[in-house]
């Protein structure tokens, strides 16, 4: 966009938001003579503060280091043709054409000023005009067809006039007019003149009752004058803005001096609009190779935060499966269900195999790949007990309850809990549940062996048991140690057998 549309469009929105605040806060307060403070004030104000634009404390925006090079260069002059160029043009117009209308105002009234007699009484310089003209006054002058008005309501007349060019009001509306023209597309400008016009009018109202007239019969000429011809724009004038707005303000009770505390939004309002306007700073951005860099070095630290994390995970499951493999441990030292037994083992065997895995991952992590995760933990007696008494609670609720709405949401929730406590109550059933019982074998006829057989066979069952003893000691492999159990729970099995018969044949022996 160009920096002109840019500046006027800115300097628009300023305008806008001061004068709001006028409207909003100002508007109804009596102390006129700060309320032309701020309306010049913040007229100046909308014009200077988007022509320096701060860096921003806030905004940044990025900056490539390079130097442009000659399609960004050849690019550049294209931003201020097509559009933005036709909007500048409209505006040039617009404002020609307004700043044309300035001008012929100006010249008709110096064009007065040279046509008609003029006179200069108590310093005051009248420009007598013997056509239907409304008093009015403009810089120094102060115009009028003194014949058509009596002696009375002439003094009145003459005293507000007096008031616009002792307080210097046409130099108000000369840079109003100016803000007009640069500012012809903005609606909000002539509600802003009227507004500083209408305060002359207050302001030069009041000057006239100070100085000793009548109140009433000031008002009554003002009833009387405001029925007339037109008058021009650049004026000021003892009929101009709306009476009963000026006969209102001549008579309301006059503000409070807390109310002059008030201009100071003047300060707040400007430094908020420096920081709306500023402009983001710039930061020289770094070359592509220096952000592939920092990409790499990002990439290098994430993979060491995972391997971190990775290890510890893993020292923490190895702590975990050596307490299992405690546990496992004790409990099948004082299990003597076989069958249980080989459960036990089994569960064991996975954890030892586990245990390995972690063990190998922590001595040498870029070898090995991280071992699989722990098996999800058994659900407990505890979560069911909880989703228990969540489901009484739920009941108790629904009972009491009488909102339609509300027993619905009630039902839901205690159908999802109760569907919980059933899955909960299978998992615990399966976890819990004996193994099946393993198929009875039918004795096999004892065999007739002598009492020295029974003898040498005992004698060879302990000798391999003890030869199975020391392999046990020496290995270990988990799976090789596993089958050597199995083997000597066998031997001793079978040593028990031997030695059942070797009794009954003693038995026998002995009742013969």
């Amino acid at each position: 966009m160009s920096q002109v549309i840019r500046y006027l469009l800115e300097s628009g929105v300023c305008l806008v938001v001061f004068y709001g605040v006028y409207w909003l806060f100002l508007r109804r307060e009596t102390y006129f003579l700060l309320n032309r403070v701020y309306l010049l004030a913040s007229l100046l104000l909308s014009f200077v503060i988007p022509a320096f634009h701060i860096p921003s404390p806030f905004l940044t925006v990025p900056l490539s280091p390079a130097p442009l090079g000659p399609q960004t260069a050849a690019a550049l002059p294209a931003l201020s043709t097509g559009a933005v160029d036709i909007i500048v043009l409209i505006y040039a117009a617009g404002a020609l054409v307004f700043l044309a209308r300035f001008g012929f105002q100006l010249i008709r009234l110096f064009r007065v000023v040279r046509t008609y007699d003029r006179r200069v009484v108590d310093g005051t310089k009248f420009i007598s005009v013997d056509q239907e003209f409304a008093p009015f006054s403009f810089l120094k002058f102060i115009f009028l067809n003194d014949r058509e008005f009596n002696p009375g309501n002439l003094r009145h007349i003459l005293a507000h006039e007096r008031a616009h060019i002792r307080q210097g009001h046409s130099l108000d509306i000369l840079l109003v007019e100016l803000a007009s023209i640069v500012q012809w597309f903005n609606p909000i400008v002539r509600p802003y003149k009227r507004s500083i016009q209408e305060t002359h009018e207050f302001l030069a109202d009041g000057e006239v009752i100070a100085q000793g007239f009548n109140s009433a019969r000031y008002r009554l000429v003002m009833l009387e004058q405001q029925v007339g011809s037109r008058l021009p724009e650049l004026s000021n004038s003892f009929k101009q803005s709306q009476i009963k707005r000026r006969i209102v303000m001549m008579t309301q009770i006059r503000s409070k001096g807390a109310a002059k505390l008030k201009l100071l939004l003047l300060i707040p309002l400007a430094a908020l609009l420096v920081l709306a306007l500023a402009q983001p700073r710039p930061i020289v951005a770094a070359d592509p190779a220096h952000f592939s860099g920092l990409q790499d070095k990002s990439d290098q630290s994430q993979d060491e935060l995972k391997k971190k994390e990775t290890l510890a995970k893993v020292s923490e499951n190895l702590v975990v499966l050596k307490e299992k493999e405690a546990k496992l441990k004790k409990t099948l030292e004082a299990t003597t269900d076989p069958a249980k037994q080989r459960e036990i083992e089994k569960s064991l065997q996975v954890i030892l195999e586990l245990k390995k895995a972690n063990e190998a991952y922590l001595a040498d992590p870029s070898a090995v790949p991280p071992p699989p995760p722990l098996p999800p933990p058994v659900p407990g007696k505890a979560d069911l007990k909880m989703l228990m008494e969540k489901e009484l609670a739920l009941k108790k609720a629904l009972e009491a309850e009488t909102d339609p709405a509300k027993q619905k949401e009630l039902e839901h929730s205690l159908q999802l809990v109760q569907m919980k406590q059933k899955d909960l109550e299978l998992k615990l059933k399966a976890v819990e549940a004996p193994l099946p019982p393993t198929p009875s074998v039918p004795p096999t006829p004892p065999a007739k062996f002598s009492a020295d057989d029974l003898a040498k066979m005992l004698q060879e069952v302990q000798a391999k048991e003890k030869a199975v003893q020391a392999e046990l000691e020496k290995t270990s492999d988990p799976e090789q140690a596993a089958k050597l159990k199995d083997t000597l729970k066998k031997l001793a099995q079978k040593q028990e057998n031997i030695q059942a018969k070797l009794e009954q044949l003693k038995n026998i022996s002995e009742e013969k």
